[in-house]
């Protein structure tokens, strides 16, 4: 879907009437149909998604992103109205290899409306100030790629109280979302749900009975 002055995107739209918001950004001379094309169907499930291409071209239809989370923050609400997905308001974030570094950059730019997250194949250990508000974050690496930082953040986001769960992709090496991306995105983004649920719900309850919740 073409995008005034700025690079084409790829919506999905959601199936279900209840949606979530999500939006896609692939790693370092990569495009986000590459990926969304693998786990289409779990992403359809899921809610509506917005493949956004970095802001740095790369040649052809590659891009990588620049570290200007304000641009990427307004290019998204752009791409948002664009593809009549509404306000950027409660937004999952589906990041791969230096697309999973910026998702961290921007929960803590703006977490209000950065919510949930996966990151798939990070250069860094995922930091748990800069996910303290996150919902729910779901880390995974593939079978054939370093595992370790990705472990390592769901390890230390769930010791801080952040819910966090770490994923393998069968066959999968960096850049790749190997042969059952369907499936596992599939648990990926449902885990997401259910966790994004019942942190609004504590969270809810806190701010109704502080002193109550402190208590317990």
């Amino acid at each position: 879907m073409p995008v005034p002055k700025d690079r084409p995107i790829y919506p999905v739209l959601g199936a279900k009437t209840h949606r979530n918001k999500a939006v896609m950004l692939a790693g370092m001379c990569a495009n986000p149909a590459w990926y969304l094309n693998t786990f289409a169907y779990a992403a359809v499930e899921y809610g509506d998604f917005v493949g956004l291409q970095g802001d740095v071209v790369c040649g052809g239809s590659s891009t990588k992103w620049s570290s200007n989370s304000p641009l990427i923050e307004r290019r998204m609400t752009q791409a948002f109205d664009e593809a009549g997905m509404g306000d950027l308001r409660d937004v999952t974030v589906v990041g791969y290899s230096q697309g999973a570094e910026r998702a961290e950059w921007l929960a803590a730019y703006d977490p209000s409306r950065f919510t949930r997250f996966v990151l798939i194949g990070g250069p860094i250990v995922p930091s748990v100030e800069r996910f303290a508000h996150a919902h729910a974050v779901v880390l995974m690496a593939g079978s054939l790629d370093l595992q370790t930082l990705m472990r390592e953040g769901a390890e230390r986001l769930s010791k801080a109280g952040i819910p966090a769960t770490f994923m393998v992709l069968p066959g999968a090496r960096h850049g790749d979302m190997g042969p059952k991306a369907q499936e596992m995105m599939g648990k990926a983004l449902s885990w997401l749900e259910e966790n994004d649920a019942v942190t609004k719900s504590t969270r809810a309850r806190v701010a109704r009975e502080p002193e109550r919740a402190m208590a317990e």
